[in-house]
């Protein structure tokens, strides 16, 4: 049985603090690889998302048509602080901010160009 099937069996106990700690987990074992930074809502590529040393920048909606969803480049092309942290980018996510961003992020690592980068 895979975590998401134990999670949907739990789901359906309807214990609310058991589901809740469930999700968190959950979102804790999709986020292992994957650090995202949240700038607010006054740029369009609100999200700078990193996965392994892809970055990439998403708007709220990066699946929709007139959504952002762009390769930004490596991890070593970006300006860090003087302590070398990217914490201007915005605030550190703990979660995915919505489910468009975690299918977009899904997509992305799943995708072929990002095998050829990482993997081949």
């Amino acid at each position: 049985m895979t975590l998401k099937e134990a999670f949907d069996r739990v789901k359906n106990l309807n214990n609310e603090s058991l589901i809740n700690f469930l999700e968190n987990e959950m979102n804790q074992l999709e986020l292992q690889d994957i650090v995202i930074y949240d700038s607010g809502d006054k740029w369009a590529d609100r999200y700078t998302v990193i996965i392994d040393d892809a970055v990439f920048g998403m708007s709220h909606n990066p699946l929709h048509p007139q959504g952002f969803n762009q390769f930004a480049g490596t991890l070593g092309e970006f300006p860090q602080n003087t302590e070398g942290k990217l914490s201007h980018l915005g605030e550190k996510l703990s979660v995915f901010p919505n489910d468009d961003v975690k299918e977009a992020v899904r997509l992305r690592k799943n995708s072929q160009f990002f095998k050829n980068l990482y993997y081949d």
